[in-house]
């Protein structure tokens, strides 16, 4: 283990000397993020003497743990959950500069412990950018599932301040004989690029569904790391990605499986509107001792407009001759103004046309969800995006 301080000292030393990606991650994927949108942001410094641009929004309303710059509010915190600062971070290999600038720029760290046999329906957690400044402005949270326990979780990120650089990293450990459904729901901001990683281990036994919507900013890089490394884990993940006027997402979904009877499920849908760009990779791993795996991994993009771009990528990676089923597809749709046209010939406007289509995209994130889930994505969304779900979602 590695203090705070100490990794924020150490990453701070190196973030100006390491490349944003290594290139074994592939000859490509660094033309996916535009890299410069970060160069103009500096690391934050003394955290104490940083000043906020805007107040904190209590979203949703029934927020159980809202995290915004220095702030922290917690309201009926379940006796099961226990909410504790975070003073020491598993020791880190620091490669990048998109690693340096995260534990440099760190403003909150926060553990949340699900403690054993848990039932919460739902947690509720916040995260949002406030800060004033051209800074990184960075937020860790470690979450552990204990034992046979069952929890709905929902995270919102959201990126308040058009100042600073949002980046964060969550990490979910989901121990033996736990399920938990997981709502992610990231919305980045116009002005300033964000980065948000999300790292989870399943061990034995154990079960995630996520549903998780991403709408970009001005660039935003998105990423999913998991680790099935128990056995008979099972792992469900649906994605909905929209990068709509100008706005740009990177998003990489990537997965190991490491045990015996494993499965992985990954549906990714992506719409670019606009000018908007949008890449979707996601990455099916088998590693060489796992046995009877499951993998399935889907894409499915559209672009809407002659200047929209949404590209699509799943990759399979077999290292064991154990297989039980490894299958990945990709169809891409292009949405042209002669389509736009005729839906405006029969009534609907430019507007309305890119709305249906919009609408349906929010709304695989919560379709299937329990109606406290509906009702507090459709709040985030109404009031920061003033878009209107449909009221029934099949």
């Amino acid at each position: 283990m590695i203090s705070l301080n100490e990794l924020r000292n150490r990453s701070s030393l190196l973030a100006n000397s390491l490349p944003y990606q290594l290139i074994k991650d592939s000859p490509t994927i660094k033309y996916y993020t535009n890299w410069k949108a970060f160069d103009k942001f500096h690391l934050p410094g003394d955290i104490s003497e940083l000043k906020e641009a805007v107040n904190p929004v209590k979203l949703p309303s029934s927020v159980n743990l809202l995290i915004a710059g220095r702030k922290m509010l917690q309201d009926n915190v379940p006796d099961k959950v226990q909410v504790t600062p975070l003073n020491e971070i598993f020791s880190q290999d620091i490669k990048t500069r998109a690693d340096a600038i995260h534990y440099a720029s760190i403003i909150q760290a926060l553990d949340i412990h699900f403690i054993e046999q848990s039932s919460i329906f739902p947690f509720r957690l916040t995260i949002e950018s406030i800060l004033g400044g051209d800074i990184h402005e960075g937020y860790h949270v470690r979450i552990f599932i204990h034992d046979k326990s069952s929890v709905d979780l929902e995270i919102f990120e959201i990126a308040l301040s058009d100042l600073s650089a949002y980046n964060s990293i969550i990490e979910l450990i989901i121990n033996e004989n736990s399920n938990v459904n997981l709502t992610h729901v990231v919305i980045s901001n116009s002005h300033s690029p964000s980065m948000s990683h999300l790292k989870i281990i399943l061990n034995e036994n154990s079960s995630l569904k996520i549903n998780s919507l991403c709408i970009g900013g001005l660039m935003h890089r998105q990423q999913v790391y998991s680790l099935i490394r128990g056995n008979n884990s099972r792992m469900n993940a649906n994605a909905a990605l929209l990068g709509d006027k100008e706005n740009k997402i990177d998003y990489v979904f990537d997965s190991m499986l490491k045990g015996s009877n494993n499965e992985l499920i990954f549906n990714g849908l992506a719409i670019a509107e606009d000018k908007g760009y949008v890449s979707m990779r996601a990455i099916g791993r088998i590693s060489e001792v796992s046995k009877n795996a499951l993998v399935d991994v889907r894409g499915h993009t559209y672009n809407i407009g002659s200047e929209a771009t949404a590209i699509g990528s799943p990759v399979l990676e077999i290292n064991s001759n154990n297989v039980r089923l490894a299958r990945h597809s990709v169809s891409i749709s292009n949405i042209s103004e002669d389509i736009l046209f005729y839906l405006m010939s029969r009534g609907l406007s430019l507007g309305d046309s890119k709305k249906i289509f919009k609408s349906e995209l929010m709304s695989r994130v919560i379709a299937g969800s329990n109606d406290y889930v509906r009702e507090d994505v459709r709040e985030v969304l109404e009031i920061l995006l003033n878009t209107t779900l449909p009221d029934t979602i099949d």
